[in-house]
């Protein structure tokens, strides 16, 4: 099958949509299939593959030729659109064949971004002019109408052509999102994201707890540092990999806490940094309290066999069962995590009997070749249906 996927960006950052693309590739590539990336960042490119690159600061129709000069060159049987942000794929450019959006975030069917209202709490509502008062009044926006407005606008050109369009979601969550919003079951697959086999094996540090996120409020790490504040009696430390604009904050917060030889910030890692910090983990924290479109860290832990603590909410319930390979936590709160990780640690064989558990689920659901698999098959009946709009 020859297959396009047309992301910003032909370069893998630790984690998120650029990581998926550029490892996509490589799997689809090993497993025969011919493809090509169309990127528009002007940056440069880490894919061992084609790679067009797209202009999108001309005009419209200098877009639409480069990519009718694309397809002409590389024949794609499906197209694969991932984050990019310009009216011509957001709308035109499946007409002239099949055409999946992978959705990675819950931005294309919500102006805040990610449906949810003061407190992080999950929003069902589906997009309507309503939205532009609860961005004001619910907070869930910000308070730049300005800004409000440009988002919910793109969001009303998405759903302009979206209601005709086909989905890959990585979670039941992001699917059920969709459907709130009026896409029809039918028109949406599940591609659960997946973690490669674990390149290192390393001793285990007892009692080191990881947390791998960007740090910015939502993630809750903040709660992380309160809750370690209050496990004086338990013999822990903490790893961060991570960056992101509370990090100068959350320094200050272990400072005040007197925690600082407790707690190493590693600042932004690459993803083989991130796996070894896993390795020596003898627990892995994921304290989201948005609700999370996927949460790849999961499965990556799983990967390595390691328990988790989690809050609940978004696609966490999808790889994280609460007594079988980790804990999940209803209320999220910093001395719900403290009590969490005192419970985990209070019993080692449990916790290691747990990351079993977990291995043996990412082999069945998370792994590389299961994504693979699904992710094709996806394409194929997408093939066998054709364009939407023939």
């Amino acid at each position: 099958m020859r297959i396009l996927l047309v992301h910003e960006s032909a370069r893998c950052h630790t984690g998120g949509a650029n990581r998926v693309v550029v490892e996509t590739l490589a799997l689809l590539a090993s497993a025969g299939h011919q493809v090509a990336l169309a990127y528009t960042d002007g940056q440069g490119s880490e894919v061992q593959c084609p790679v067009y690159r797209i202009s999108v600061n001309t005009s419209d129709s200098l877009v639409q030729a480069r990519w009718e000069e694309i397809i002409r060159d590389f024949r794609p049987d499906i197209v694969q659109v991932h984050q990019i942000d310009h009216p011509f794929f957001l709308q035109e450019a499946g007409a002239k064949g099949p055409l999946v959006r992978f959705l990675h975030d819950q931005s294309w069917f919500c102006s805040a971004g990610d449906r949810m209202v003061n407190g992080f709490e999950p929003c069902h509502r589906p997009h309507a002019t309503a939205c532009l008062w609860h961005h004001y009044a619910s907070g869930c926006g910000g308070k730049n109408p300005a800004g409000n407005w440009q988002r919910w606008q793109r969001v009303q050109r998405n759903f302009s052509q979206g209601r005709q369009q086909r989905f890959q979601v990585a979670s039941e969550f992001m699917a059920r999102g969709l459907e709130e919003n009026g896409i029809r079951r039918a028109a949406i697959d599940v591609v659960c994201l997946f973690a490669r086999k674990p390149q290192v094996i390393m001793a285990i540090v007892p009692g080191l707890i990881v947390v791998a996120s960007r740090l910015v409020p939502a993630k809750g790490v903040h709660l992380v540092l309160d809750a370690l504040a209050e496990l004086r009696d338990v013999p822990c430390s903490l790893v961060i990999a991570g960056d992101g604009p509370e990090r100068g904050r959350l320094e200050a917060q272990a400072r005040s806490l007197g925690i600082t030889e407790r707690v190493r910030f590693l600042g932004e890692v690459s993803p083989a940094q991130v796996d070894a910090e896993l390795a020596k983990a003898e627990l892995v924290l994921t304290p989201t309290l948005r609700p999370e479109p996927f949460g790849l860290i999961g499965p990556e832990a799983m990967a390595h066999g390691k328990p988790l603590l989690a809050f609940d909410g978004g696609a966490t319930p999808e790889w994280l069962q609460s007594g079988v390979n980790g804990a999940m936590l209803s209320e999220r709160s910093a001395g719900a995590l403290a009590a969490g990780i005192r419970y985990l640690f209070s019993d080692r064989s449990q916790m290691q009997a747990m990351g079993q558990k977990g291995y043996a689920m990412w082999q069945q659901k998370f792994s590389a070749e299961v994504y693979t698999h699904t992710l094709v098959e996806s394409f194929e009946r997408l093939v066998q249906r054709g364009s939407p709009n023939h």
